[in-house]
């Protein structure tokens, strides 16, 4: 019953993904929650096998609307998923009250009573569920929009003069990127150019005095903007930029090895700047792709290791300890150390996943497996109920975390479902593995075990693949940045920049920057 109810709630995952990217997570939590409480006041109105059948089918949708609730914070996605994977594994806290209200009040009005938190909830979503992420709303007003606001810019925009303000970056190679930017659209017009148009700037400067020299400016191939942008540079007053002369603009990087910029800095700063690298791409681009396939094969390993050992763990410590009463405590100290460790492990697991990078976390829960096998088989049950019972909510946190960074937000749920729904048909297999050990091996547990580790030592191959993936993002990162030094500008219409690549000490290249200003 196990395996089939498993099974049938991992299968069902995909069409609750599905309905979630079709309504958006407002309107398919509205509508989780409500037939959740539609089911518990059935269940309570005596309709026991059409409530019970109603809370089964919206199950998969409920958990679903809940993780993707991560998905409103982008930067600290791994911390939220993991506190809810950890509320999850307390909701056990949830029968325990139930029980006891049943001893107080009838059994029907517990549960009819129990459904109005669903439909509470169901208001909440639609009133309070927010439209956008809430970093996004905090970062809507840019540093440059604070620059501009800013009594010395203010004061600076008012005389009709150019302001000026610096921001950075960091990059892979362990450097700065220092940008200065000069803000044109903020600038009140004081005087008027020869052909009566207004200029931004005070006609001394003589810095694109006129708004058809501007166009040009913007309009320009990128060799001509960068030669006009020398020109007008040097006729600049000598507080519109450090750079007082061509010589200090170009300082040519010196060469280097690729494998000399490399670090795993690096590549976590790659890593954690790559966000959903297959946005954009049709579903079936997407399941297609060496990410998703070696994804679904870790995943399904996992889940079949992880609940073939649960299933069977009474069983497993009937053969591993001396005695039923030893076995007996064991399996109800494992009972306990489950749960547990999904609600203490979030900040640890919410560090791992946001801090380290998809490509550690993989592999720490590839070594957690590992250990888990050793520890058990040597005999060291209570370290390998920890190390498991780590690793399960680490699995499910992963599942969510790798599914939005890596495909994007558009497809969550189709791609989370998606990953969920094989993993569910392959966790079937737990039926043929227990017929296995039962009558290959006369209830022995080792040899299944130890194939199912063999098996689990191949996931190793998606964090090698993310480790060798964000490696070619370095060497590329490393490469531009070298690239950058000949200048090439695409300036947009609303600033103008002069980027400097600053090392400790000396002043390199022109650099490039994500942002008001866009250069290649």
């Amino acid at each position: 019953m196990f395996t089939l109810a498993t099974t049938l709630l991992n299968v069902t995952t995909f069409f609750a993904g599905a309905l979630l990217d079709s309504l958006g997570p407002r309107k398919a939590g509205m509508i989780a929650v409500s037939c959740s409480a539609l089911g518990s006041l059935l269940f309570g109105s005596g309709f026991y096998y059409t409530g019970f059948q109603v809370m089964a089918v919206v199950g998969p949708l409920v958990y679903m609307c809940t993780i993707s609730f991560a998905n409103l914070y982008p930067r600290n996605g791994g911390l939220i998923t993991s506190a809810c994977v950890g509320a999850f594994d307390a909701s056990s806290c949830i029968f325990v009250l139930l029980s006891i209200l049943m001893s107080v009040f009838p059994f029907n009005t517990v549960f009819q009573a129990y459904s109005l938190v669903g439909f509470t909830f169901a208001v909440l979503f639609f009133f309070v569920y927010p439209d956008t992420p809430i970093e996004a709303e905090k970062d809507e007003e840019s540093p440059a929009d604070e620059t501009i606001k800013s009594p010395e810019a203010r004061k600076s925009i008012d005389r009709g003069e150019p302001h000026i303000r610096r921001t950075s970056s960091p990059l892979p190679d362990g450097t700065s990127l220092v940008i200065n930017v000069i803000d044109i659209d903020q600038i009140t017009p004081k005087r008027s150019s020869a052909n009566g148009t207004s200029s931004p700037f005070p006609a001394e400067t003589g810095f694109l005095s006129t708004t058809k020299q501007q166009r040009k400016l913007k309009d320009a191939p990128d060799e001509a903007a960068r030669t006009m942008v020398d020109s007008t540079m040097q006729h600049a007053s000598p507080s519109a930029s450090p750079c007082r002369s061509p010589s200090n603009s170009r300082v040519p990087s010196k060469k280097s090895s690729p494998l000399s910029n490399w670090s795993w800095a690096s590549v976590l700063q790659i890593e954690r700047g790559q966000y959903a690298v297959y946005d954009g791409l049709s579903l079936t681009e997407q399941v297609s792709s060496v990410d998703f396939l070696l994804f679904a094969f870790a995943a399904s390993c996992y889940m079949v290791r992880l609940n073939f050992f649960i299933e069977s763990v009474p069983l497993q410590m009937n053969e591993f300890s001396t005695s039923w009463e030893q076995a007996d405590n064991r399996t109800h100290l494992f009972s306990i150390i489950l749960p547990a460790a999904g609600i203490v492990g979030v900040p640890l697991i919410g560090f791992i996943t946001d801090q380290c990078g998809m490509c550690a976390s993989w592999a720490t829960l590839w070594v957690l497996f590992l250990l888990f096998e050793c520890f058990e088989e040597a005999g060291y049950e209570l370290t390998a109920f920890f190390l498991i019972s780590f690793a399960r909510p680490l699995l499910y946190t992963m599942i969510a975390v790798f599914s939005s960074r890596r495909f994007g937000f558009a497809s969550f749920g189709k791609l989370y479902g998606a990953v969920m729904s094989i993993a569910g048909i392959v966790n079937s297999s737990q039926y043929y593995l227990h017929l296995l050990v039962l009558q290959k091996f006369d209830g022995d547990y080792i040899p299944v075990n130890r194939c199912l580790t063999g098996v689990q030592f191949l996931t190793v191959s998606l964090p090698l693949y993310l480790l060798w993936d964000a490696w070619k993002r370095t060497l590329g990162s490393s490469a531009g940045s070298r690239d950058s030094g000949k200048g090439d500008f695409r300036l947009s219409s609303k600033s103008l920049a002069t980027p400097l690549l600053e090392t400790p000490g000396s002043l390199h290249s022109l650099g490039s920057r994500r942002g008001s200003v866009r250069v290649s």
